[in-house]
Formats: C-alpha cells, sequence, structure tokens
C-alpha cells in the first residue's frame, strides 16, 4: 500500500495481458502522475483519448497534468472539452 513503485510495475504487467483496458491504462496514467512521471502519463492519457476523445477522467486528469506542469492556459483546454 502507498507504494507507487511496486504498483506501476504491476500495472505496466497488467497492461500488458490487458492491453485494451481503459481501466488498467487510467490507473497506469494515473500512478506516473502521482510519481511525478509527466512523460509517461501523458502518453498513458493521450492513448486513452485517442480510443475515447469524450472520456471524462482522461481529460480531467490531462487538465491536472499540464496543471501541475505550470502550463495553465494548456489545462482549461482538455478541462473544457469535459
Amino acid at each position: 500500500m502507498k507504494d507507487n513503485k511496486k504498483a506501476i510495475a504491476a500495472f505496466e504487467n497488467l497492461a500488458k495481458t490487458l492491453p485494451d483496458s481503459t481501466d488498467v491504462e487510467y490507473t497506469l496514467g494515473s500512478l506516473y502522475l502521482a510519481n511525478g512521471d509527466f512523460d509517461k502519463a501523458r502518453a498513458q492519457f493521450t492513448a486513452i483519448l485517442k480510443a475515447d476523445p469524450k472520456n471524462i477522467k482522461a481529460l480531467w486528469q490531462m487538465g491536472t497534468l499540464e496543471y501541475q506542469q505550470e502550463n495553465f492556459e494548456a489545462a482549461l483546454e482538455p478541462l473544457n472539452r469535459g
């Protein structure tokens, strides 16, 4: 519990087993974001939005990601789409 590194490793393995699972991709992206790995988080949420451009959770996390990187204008775009 609360060990993001182990959780990331577990979800990366799970993502290999279930490559089309939006829930797994979302959780993995959220873990990357919590761990400060913004590039990997962006890649996860972008993949989700490519498959489902209206995925509200992924849009919200993309806004959060941009906000945490102090890209305030860029944060508004996915939040407004949501």
